[in-house]
């Protein structure tokens, strides 16, 4: 029986609402059963090498996940955050405000105690680390051995020992002042040195208070400055550390101008090796010894949404293997305590975090700060005061 031309177009119509309706149902479902994980300030070099590990992780699974990066200049707040699964950040104050879901005690019970301390907030652990970066004081071995120098520990003889390699190196310390994070970094591991752990944290609270309200730098904040100011106007520190970029430090190391450095683990690892590893890198001297803590920006990663697959991603993503593969990939250090480190620096920075009093402590700017534009107003208060 033929169709007729009415009934042909019927068919057609019919079985093309049919098809747009499988296609329309088909991509909501692949949408609702997409697992999103999202990035924060990660560098692209590490995302890619933690989604290439959840990939790896997950390969004999059928399951569909989606990454993404999200606005880097936005603070997180602003960010709709609950849509992803899991978002990859640095540990931070915004991080800590997030509406995070409970890390398991059993894949907590994987990282040591101090470490897990990190993550903890009443009661609660609000996120699970992943990687350590480390804000660390690299001794020019050259210079200290011709001169016959002990490694410094405490900030009273980091301060001679400054001085005595000042007869070798025309910069007895250098530091990357025009990246915000190395600004920070080492103003944070100065203070922390310098404080009681307890005196440090309330310093963060005050600099939080302060760029809430936009007003001026705290006395406290100033009084550590002018003791780094010390250095500067004594010779002791680089005149213009605040502007000194990774490639003009590059030039003082090749040109045997400096002395000594304090830098984050991963810009340490920038530098051509022929260069770097003439510099012995420890924690940095600690004169608070009974709270000395290890300033480190912590890679974390927080669960926004609760689901056996979820904890299945984070609990493989801490296993010996993995974290041996994150550690290798992007010489940073592993968090759990399994897993071996890139090299003796990247374990050492593991091994500070555990044994310390204090652990792994944040830098102002993780603790202080919420939006990434106040960051930027702040260090340049900073660099401002320094002049």
């Amino acid at each position: 029986m033929e169709f007729t031309k009415k009934a042909r177009i019927t068919l057609i119509s019919v079985i093309s609402v049919l098809l747009i309706s499988t296609g329309i149902y088909l991509a909501h479902y692949i949408r609702i059963n997409t697992t999103k994980i999202a990035f924060y300030q990660i560098s692209p070099e590490v995302q890619n090498v933690i989604e290439n590990q959840i990939k790896k992780n997950l390969a004999d699974k059928k399951t569909k996940i989606s990454f993404v990066k999200l606005n880097k200049n936005k603070p997180l707040y602003e960010i709709q955050t609950k849509k992803f699964a899991i978002i990859f950040a640095y540990n931070s104050r915004g991080v800590i405000e997030l509406e995070s879901k409970q890390i398991p005690v059993s894949i907590m019970a994987a990282f040591p105690t101090k470490i897990r301390y990190s993550v903890t907030s009443n009661n609660k652990y609000y996120a699970m680390p992943v990687l350590l970066d480390h804000f660390g004081f690299s001794i020019y071995t050259s210079y200290q051995n011709m001169l016959g120098l002990a490694e410094p520990n405490s900030l009273t003889n980091l301060k001679k020992y400054l001085k005595e390699v000042n007869a070798k190196a025309s910069v007895p310390l250098a530091v990357c002042g025009s990246d915000d994070s190395e600004l920070f970094g080492f103003i944070s591991a100065y203070a922390q040195s310098r404080m009681t752990i307890k005196e440090y944290y309330a310093l963060c609270t005050e600099l939080y208070k302060a760029q809430s309200s936009l007003s001026d730098l705290p006395f406290e904040m100033k009084s550590i400055l002018d003791e780094i100011k010390s250095l500067q106007n004594d010779g002791l520190l680089f005149a213009n550390w605040t502007t000194l970029t990774p490639s003009q430090m590059e030039f003082m190391m090749k040109e045997h101008h400096m002395g000594s450095a304090v830098t984050s683990l991963s810009l340490h690892r920038t530098f051509p090796y022929n260069l770097i590893k003439y510099y012995n890198t420890t924690i940095f001297p600690q004169e608070q010894k009974d709270t000395a803590g290890a300033v480190v920006p912590e890679i974390v990663a927080v669960k926004m949404q609760n689901g056996n697959f979820i904890n299945s991603i984070l609990q493989n993503l801490i296993t010996a293997d993995s974290q041996k593969n994150l550690s290798e990939q992007t010489a940073l250090a592993p968090a759990a305590s399994a897993g071996e480190s890139h090299d003796t620096l990247a374990d050492d920075v593991r091994f500070w975090c555990a044994a310390t009093p204090s652990g792994p402590v944040p830098s102002f700017k993780e603790a202080s700060f919420i939006t990434p534009e106040r960051v930027t107003t702040y260090a340049q208060k900073i660099r401002d005061y320094l002049k």
